[in-house]
């Protein structure tokens, strides 16, 4: 029989960068909208993964979408160096992405002061090389449209990671 496996699982994490705008009139607008701590998104993440990081139970860590708020490039860019960082502590890091990771149209927005100003964002077909070496590059198995994939965790053991993110709501 193998040996059980222990994972710590994470999701709706909702990045936000915070090059996007935290103050000002527009974001107050924005953010009274949400029930998430946008502004606060970095250091809460960076709290809870430097106690990863230092949890000797576990090795694997999975990210089950939602990583970011709403799919900005800058989001993804900081978010992905914290996953890198995680990694680098010797944390085995698997991602699936969901419906706040993209934009179907390519845009979202940012703030600045009473402005709400468009930038670009992620569209779902990018997401699968933003973030192949969190899962994709050491699948058994890999289905690119859906971005899903099967990874051999250990001896007995494999996550299959589906993804379902493609409601167009």
């Amino acid at each position: 029989m193998s040996t059980p496996l222990t994972l710590t699982v994470i999701t709706d994490t909702h990045y936000y960068s915070k090059k996007l705008g935290y103050t000002g009139e527009a974001y107050d607008i924005a953010n009274a909208k949400s029930g998430v701590l946008l502004a606060e998104s970095a250091e809460l993440l960076d709290a809870a993964f430097r106690q990863i990081a230092k949890d000797k139970r576990t090795d694997i860590v999975l990210l089950s979408g939602d990583t970011t708020s709403n799919g900005d490039y800058d989001s993804h860019r900081e978010f992905i160096e914290m996953l890198r960082d995680l990694k680098s502590k010797g944390k085995r890091v698997y991602v699936l992405t969901a419906t706040h990771d993209y934009q179907w149209e390519g845009t979202h927005h940012k703030y600045e002061g009473s402005e709400r100003v468009t930038i670009p964002a992620a569209k779902r077909e990018e997401l699968y090389d933003m973030y192949k070496e969190f899962g994709p590059d050491e699948a058994l198995a890999v289905h690119e449209e859906s971005m899903s994939y099967i990874i051999q965790l250990a001896d007995g053991y494999r996550l299959f990671a589906l993804n379902d993110d493609t409601n167009r709501n």
